[in-house]
């Protein structure tokens, strides 16, 4: 994977040896809740972003989870990673460390993009992974670990998991990572194969375009024109469907 030129690459360690000074090697020092700072909107951008780019870690090692938030907290990931010319922006970080906390924070707040470790003390990344996934709009998921399985592999693949990076690896890796998995689409033909059999096609078909439409809307802050032109669809077509799938035409409060 290519890396990024900007400074020189800072290896994380993953052992006990980070934990605070004194510690026992079972044991990890509490992590509080982290978040990066704001980062102001220009008025360009479209309202409904509070944040531009919004990520959950959750990682209970906290040396690790502390040198990778000091490294997101400086990243300029694009606003659209879609088009390589919008703005670039600082993303916001939430960083929680256990299993039940990254569940709460996922309950509570809406993330494009979530990365967790596999192993997270006597509980499993995955199970974070399966609620993440039934969220609307389901974040982008990347998982990082030092001991996955063949299976675990397997099983993330299976989940939805975007992207993967095994311990150890440095700061650069991992923002190449995040950037690449933002810009490039989920696999839809797995998805698809794995309706066969369970629902009719035109079923799979109206669920798809349900989603898309209701995505794109959200991206564009339920403006009409600028929703047709990212689905590459007329206004007509936006309206209709918005008709057909009783979404409103207006932007809810609640999103």
């Amino acid at each position: 994977m290519k890396r990024l030129p900007e400074a020189k690459p800072h290896k994380i360690a993953t052992n006990h040896a980070l934990a605070q000074p004194g510690a026992g090697a079972s044991s990890r020092p509490s992590l509080p809740t982290l978040r990066c700072n704001l980062t102001s909107v220009s008025v360009g951008l479209a309202a409904y972003y509070i944040y531009p780019m919004h990520m959950l870690l959750v990682e209970d090692d906290a040396a690790l989870a502390t040198a990778i938030k000091a490294a997101a907290c400086g990243w300029r990931l694009r606003t659209d990673p879609s088009d390589s010319q919008s703005a670039r922006i600082s993303p916001t970080l939430v960083v929680e460390n256990s299993l039940a906390a990254g569940q709460e924070r996922l309950r509570l707040e809406r993330f494009d993009l979530v990365l967790t470790d596999v192993a997270l003390g006597e509980d499993s990344g995955l199970t974070l992974v399966q609620l993440a996934r039934t969220l609307e709009p389901a974040p982008v998921l990347v998982a990082i670990s030092g001991q996955a399985t063949a299976a675990q592999a397997f099983a993330l693949s299976e989940l939805g998991v975007r992207g993967y990076l095994a311990k150890p690896f440095d700061l650069h890796e991992l923002r190449a990572m995040v950037e690449e998995v933002l810009a490039r689409p989920p696999d839809v033909e797995q998805s698809a194969m794995a309706q066969v059999g369970h629902r009719p096609i035109h079923a799979v078909q109206d669920e798809v375009k349900r989603a898309m439409l209701k995505r794109a809307l959200q991206q564009e802050g339920w403006n009409i024109s600028h929703t047709a032109k990212r689905l590459g669809v007329t206004r007509a077509a936006i309206q209709q469907m918005m008709d057909r799938f009783e979404l409103p035409r207006t932007k809810p409060s609640n999103i």
